[in-house]
C-alpha cells in the first residue's frame, strides 16, 4: 500500500479521493485482523500472546507482499510496539521484518517469472515495484543473476 500511496499519479481533488480510499484500505485491512482475533482464542499475556501477535504480523505480510502495511500500523494491526514487533520478529523468523518483505517478493518474483511465464515488467509490478530497474538490482542481489536470465533458462527448458 505504501507504495501505492508513494506512486500516485493523481493530483488535486482525485488525489485525495484516492489517497483516502487508501487510508480506508489500510483501516480494514487492520479491522478485518482484529475480527480474526476476536473469533479466535481470546488472548493470553505474556510470551505466547507476543509469539502469536508476531504470527499474525507474517501473516499480515504474507497476504500483502506486493504492498505490505508500514512496521507503524503492522505494529497497530498485532498490538505491539514497533521496538518489540522489529525484536521479536527477528529473533523468530532470523531475519528484521524489512528484509523478510524484500525476501518473500524476490521468491515470489522468481516463481513468477519460472513457473507462470510472466514478463519482467509484470513480475515487477505485480510484487509493488515501480521501476524495472530497482526490481532487477533486488533480484540480482538476492540470486546473483538477472530476472531476464530465469525467463531464457525457462525458453531452453522448454525447447528440449
Amino acid at each position: 500500500m505504501d507504495l501505492e500511496i508513494l506512486r500516485c499519479k493523481y493530483t488535486g481533488k482525485l488525489k485525495q479521493m484516492y489517497l483516502e480510499a487508501k487510508v480506508l484500505e489500510m483501516i480494514v485491512v487492520c479491522l478485518h485482523e482484529l475480527e480474526s482475533v476476536k473469533s479466535g482464542p481470546l488472548p493470553r499475556h505474556g510470551r505466547e500472546s507476543d509469539l502469536e501477535s508476531l504470527q499474525r504480523a507474517k501473516a499480515i505480510l504474507d497476504n500483502n507482499i506486493a504492498a505490505p502495511p508500514t512496521l507503524s500500523l503492522l505494529a497497530q494491526c498485532v498490538h505491539m510496539n514497533e521496538h518489540k514487533l522489529k525484536q521479536g520478529f527477528k529473533q523468530l523468523f532470523g531475519m528484521p521484518v524489512y528484509a523478510y518483505v524484500l525476501d518473500r517478493r524476490m521468491t515470489k518474483a522468481k516463481y513468477l517469472l519460472e513457473m507462470e511465464q510472466l514478463r519482467v515488467g509484470e513480475v515487477a509490478e505485480h510484487i509493488g515495484y515501480s521501476s524495472n530497474q530497482h526490481f532487477t538490482r533486488a533480484f540480482y542481489k538476492k540470486f546473483v543473476c538477472n530476472p531476464s536470465d530465469c525467463l531464457k533458462r525457462r525458453d531452453v527448458v522448454e525447447l528440449q
